[in-house]
């Protein structure tokens, strides 16, 4: 999840408590912290600027159990995660993110 529009500490606190999330940055912000973690050849493989277009999530080779539609905890953490993506999903897009990390070299003792 990358950040792309403004964000609000009721956004940001929102995000972070629903998704579990730590960081709520931008891809550069993301680039930038990568680097300084010792990645190296940072590349931005995919990215989409809004979530907010999302239609279904797709996916013709998950199994799902189908009870979970049945599960009231469920239902309320899918109503809850539309209206999220409704109020913030134009202000919030993804990233795939190829880096390489540096090999250490190995002592011999």
């Amino acid at each position: 999840m990358v950040l792309s529009g403004r964000k609000t500490e009721l956004m940001s606190r929102r995000l972070k408590q629903f998704y579990g999330i730590r960081t709520l940055a931008t891809v550069i912000a993301w680039r930038k912290r990568l680097k300084q973690s010792g990645f190296t050849e940072v590349e931005v493989k995919e990215y989409s600027r809004s979530m907010g277009k999302w239609g279904v999530d797709h996916d013709p080779y998950r199994e799902i159990d189908m009870n979970w539609y049945e599960d009231e905890h469920m239902q309320r953490m899918s109503r809850t995660n539309d209206r999220l993506l409704a109020k913030y999903g134009k202000k919030l897009g993804y990233a795939v993110f190829k880096a390489r990390a540096p090999l250490g070299t190995k002592k011999e003792g």
